[in-house]
C-alpha cells in the first residue's frame, strides 16, 4: 500500500521542521492511491486497499544553524516584534 513520507530539516538548536512531503506509490491496481489503480470500472471499496500505510518520517537534512525561531530570540528581534518596537 502506498504512504507519505515526510523528509525533515535538523537545526543546530535540534528543533526540526518539515520541508516536504511525497507519496510513495506501491504501484498496486488493487491500491485506491497508486497511480497503478484499476482504471476499469470495478468494485473498488469491496476490492481495493481504502487505507493508506502509516506516514514515514525521515532527517535528510541536518543544518549547522539555528532554526529561524531560535535566531530571532538570540539576535533579540523576536522579543522587540513582541514588545511593539
Amino acid at each position: 500500500m502506498c504512504y507519505n513520507i515526510t523528509e525533515f530539516r535538523e537545526f543546530q538548536c535540534a528543533h526540526i521542521t518539515a520541508f516536504r512531503q511525497q507519496l510513495v506509490d506501491c504501484n498496486f491496481r488493487e491500491c485506491r492511491f497508486s497511480g497503478m489503480h484499476e482504471a476499469q470500472p470495478h468494485n473498488c471499496p469491496s476490492t481495493c486497499k481504502q487505507v493508506m500505510l502509516p506516514d514515514q518520517s525521515i532527517i535528510t537534512n541536518a543544518h549547522g544553524l539555528q532554526c529561524p525561531l531560535c535566531t530571532c530570540r538570540m539576535d533579540g528581534s523576536w522579543a522587540s516584534s513582541m514588545n511593539g518596537h
